[in-house]
This record gives structure tokens, sequence and C-alpha cells, in this order.
């Protein structure tokens, strides 16, 4: 019967520390974790958001054949012979639009191409568009020099996080699990702000 009080104890004690770890990482991280969440999301996107950002460049009037690797390499060259390009691809995600990469004013810039004539649509430095910018943010929260080393600590927080989460969340007896994945919605906004949070 002492052993079974002590060990209760011991557990309220560690819960409560849990409580203070779980509290502080949340505060400490939080704020980050939110940014590289939402732009995150965005990222997945990040082809189809690009093409609807930027119709100018991508907006294609389809035609029956598109033009092999070769023949585009060589219309954009004859273009601009005194441009240096070190490589191209096709996009499907972006109207099949081929890309090709070349130093222009110092700076490295992506040649947008037209997949079916060859044209040129236009020249651009993808950090400075505005998905550049979000992937920028995602990786780095614009801070070049530790910006990743802020991301990849809220990470690691994000990790004491889930465990601390799930010793506090956890309930003592399995037949309460379901009062825990339920939202009580008759309560206070601060109860269903907190079973919410639970679930």
């Amino acid at each position: 019967m002492a052993q079974n009080k002590f060990i209760q104890r011991i557990a309220k004690h560690q819960k409560k520390w849990y409580g203070r770890w779980h509290t502080w990482a949340g505060l400490s991280a939080g704020f980050i974790l939110i940014i590289v969440s939402l732009t995150g999301a965005l990222l997945v996107f990040e082809e189809e958001l690009d093409v609807w950002i930027y119709p100018e460049l991508f907006d294609f009037k389809k035609q029956e054949k598109i033009l092999s690797f070769e023949e585009v390499t060589h219309r954009v060259r004859s273009q601009y012979p005194d441009t240096k390009f070190t490589g191209i691809y096709k996009s499907e995600h972006k109207n099949n639009a081929y890309i090709m990469y070349a130093r222009v004013k110092g700076k490295f810039n992506q040649c947008i191409i037209n997949p079916y004539i060859g044209e040129v649509t236009g020249f651009r430095v993808y950090k400075e568009s505005v998905m550049g910018f979000i992937r920028n943010l995602h990786r780095t929260l614009l801070i070049p020099s530790w910006g990743r080393y802020l991301v990849g600590t809220s990470a690691l927080i994000c990790t004491i996080l889930i465990i601390t989460g799930l010793r506090l969340w956890i309930p003592r007896q399995w037949k309460n699990l379901k009062s825990r994945l339920g939202v009580k919605i008759s309560g206070s906004k601060k109860r269903i702000n907190y079973d919410l949070h639970n679930s």
C-alpha cells in the first residue's frame, strides 16, 4: 500500500514536470513551427501556385506536338548566343514548360520556354519570385546565417512536445480513452479549447 502511494506521488511529480516542459517547448518553438507548417503546406502545391501567380510565363496555347530537348536548346541558344546555358528540364506540372538555367548579370536565372514553339517567355531569379520567397522563409526564416539551425532546433523541440504531450494525454485507464478523444461542446470555452487540443 505504501509502495503504491509512493509510485503515485512520483507519477504526479513527473507529470507536473512533463507539463512544464511541454508548455515551455510549445512557447519557444510554436511560432516558428507555425511558420514552417504554413509555408510547408503551400510548398506542397509549389508548381501549381507558380503557374497561377505567373500566367505570363506559363500560359501557353496548346498544340499537338511538343518540341524535343534538342530542338528547344538549339532555338534558345540561337536567340541568345551570348548567354551560357547550363541545363534544361521539362516541368509537366507547369504546362510542360521547358526551363533552362543561365547566368545573367552574375545571377543564376531560370529561362522559361514555350514547349510548342521554343519561344522564351521570360527570365527570372527563382529565389526572388513569390514561391522562391516562401521556400526561403520555410527553410531559413529569411535569416541567412543561422536560420536553418533555428528551424532545425524547433523541429527537435517538436520531438519533446510529442513525447511530453503523449505522457500528459494517455489516460490512466483505457476506459477513459473515449473521453480524451471527445469534445464537450456544452463546456466552457476553455474546456472546449482543451478538448480540441487533446483530440
